[in-house]
């Protein structure tokens, strides 16, 4: 039950990343930010060519990093707003959420949704806090590329955004049920019943246990 709702040190899906960066933070900059092409014979003109066309298609610079940078603050400001919203509705941080929590909450007999709805609150601020150090890498890459004259990669910059919107609207649908589990945590009298932690080898949540 535990490993399957937390993950502290929740990994971003390799699908979102470039293939050469894998999107954990490194430069999105080609070859540190040198020239992006270069024909070197006419022997290679033809090929410099379509290179150059097939990098003017993925790459950016200029007035258009001013507008992704535009277009990940706005993302990046959805995903804050739905944590602080996540957050206030259990009134305390969610990283303080851990397992012997979730163990203490179900000996008291803390419904089992309201204990995993508190799992996967906690699970998506980690991911908010993630994806947040990450925009913050970008968005510094798109300032000196823009100061700077520097191709950067557009892809990797879209695939963030694209995850953050996702994730800001998980955080502001997932609001309701925090604040209903957490008027069922508030409910409940101490160690009304106790309910089995021991995670099943499938992951399934725990079953109470008899009386």
């Amino acid at each position: 039950f535990w490993l399957k709702h937390f993950r502290p040190k929740h990994r971003i899906d390799q699908s979102v990343l470039s293939s050469a960066d894998a999107m954990s933070g490194l430069e999105i900059f080609l070859d540190g930010g040198a020239t992006v092409f270069s024909l070197v014979s006419a022997a290679g003109a033809a090929l410099g060519y379509k290179q150059k066309k097939k990098d003017d298609a993925e790459l950016v610079d200029g007035e258009e990093t001013r507008e992704l940078r535009g277009l990940l603050s706005t993302s990046r400001e959805a995903v804050r707003a739905g944590h602080k919203r996540v957050t206030a509705a259990w009134r305390l941080p969610l990283s303080l959420f851990e397992e012997n929590d979730t163990r203490r909450a179900l000996e008291r007999g803390v419904p089992l949704w309201a204990v995993a709805c508190i799992c996967k609150a906690r699970r998506l601020t980690d991911d908010a806090a993630e994806f947040g150090d990450l925009g913050d890498v970008y968005d510094a890459q798109l300032f000196l590329a823009g100061r700077d004259g520097r191709g950067l990669l557009r892809l990797p910059v879209l695939q963030l955004v694209e995850h953050l919107d996702f994730l800001a609207l998980q955080l502001s649908g997932h609001v309701p049920c925090v604040e209903i589990a957490r008027a069922a945590f508030d409910s409940l009298p101490v160690a009304s019943a106790v309910v089995a932690a021991v995670p099943s080898p499938s992951g399934a949540l725990p079953q109470p246990a008899a009386t």
